[in-house]
């Protein structure tokens, strides 16, 4: 089936918790509103978010790119939502708006343009009657999207923006990512009274290593089965690949490792 991929904010702000009850309220709106109504809809869910890692925002920004549908929702009006929504209008490609009760407004240019309105209490009660008709407003945004975004239409727009070319052997998903890396790291160093360029990781940053690690090796197809990353060693060591990686990406594995002052072991050889 294709995919639906949904943008909509991960927790709740905390003065908004009275409001929505708690602070894992949109996580309960995806699982048991969002999620079975895009099933419904004979697509396959992408959740928002994976676990918390800032290195997230590279896999959000390929899924918007690509995914056939995306659901957008502009409840409590997170601006990182509202920057996911521009990228995905840029490339004029499908969207199916959404907010729910508790937003009155949204930015006047997308009120214009046709979204659904769902009650933000999940009750039983209340899903037997939402989980429908969002799944009818799925459905039809498929319908009428003609693979083209709605803002698109409504304005006239003309020229929509293509995704960056990147050049053959040219290292800018790794780029892109030490830099997330090292926006993380500058306010770490100046607490230890360190230069970026000699910070060793905390115990807090070993998730940040992975992470890069093991979006660099998806780009050959490879999972990473077994991996040690000692939080005060200064050896990483890869122990169990479901694949062969290329030497490119061997090196570019190997220079991830060095920014954060470690290196980079195969043990079963690649």
């Amino acid at each position: 089936m294709d995919e639906c991929f949904v943008i909509m904010p991960i927790s709740t702000p905390s003065h908004l918790v009275d409001t929505y009850g708690d602070l894992d309220h949109f996580q309960d709106v995806y699982e048991y509103l969002f999620k079975p109504a895009i099933e419904q809809a004979e697509l396959t869910p992408v959740p928002p978010a994976a676990k918390g890692s800032v290195l997230i925002h590279a896999d959000i920004i390929e899924r918007i790119e690509k995914v056939p549908l995306v659901l957008c929702d502009m409840s409590i009006l997170n601006p990182n939502v509202f920057f996911e929504l521009g990228i995905r209008t840029a490339l004029n490609m499908p969207v199916c708006m959404v907010k729910d009760n508790e937003t009155r407004e949204v930015p006047f240019d997308n009120n214009m343009i046709n979204h659904h309105t769902y009650h933000c209490k999940l009750t039983a009660k209340e899903l037997e009657s939402e989980i429908p008709n969002l799944t009818k407003h799925i459905r039809e945004s498929i319908e009428t999207s003609n693979e083209g975004n709605s803002i698109w239409k409504y304005f006239g727009l003309s020229t929509a923006a293509r995704p960056a070319e990147v050049p053959e052997g040219a290292d800018a998903k790794l780029d892109y990512l030490i830099k997330l890396a090292e926006a993380m790291r500058r306010p770490q160093a100046r607490e230890r009274g360190l230069s970026d360029e000699r910070l060793i990781p905390e115990d807090k940053d070993i998730s940040v290593i992975f992470d890069i690690l093991l979006s660099l090796a998806k780009q050959d197809g490879v999972e990473i089965t077994g991996m040690t990353i000692p939080s005060r060693g200064m050896v990483i060591e890869i122990d169990h690949l479901d694949g062969s990686l290329s030497p490119r990406t061997v090196r570019q594995m190997q220079r991830a490792a060095r920014e954060f002052g470690r290196r980079l072991v195969f043990k079963g050889g690649n």
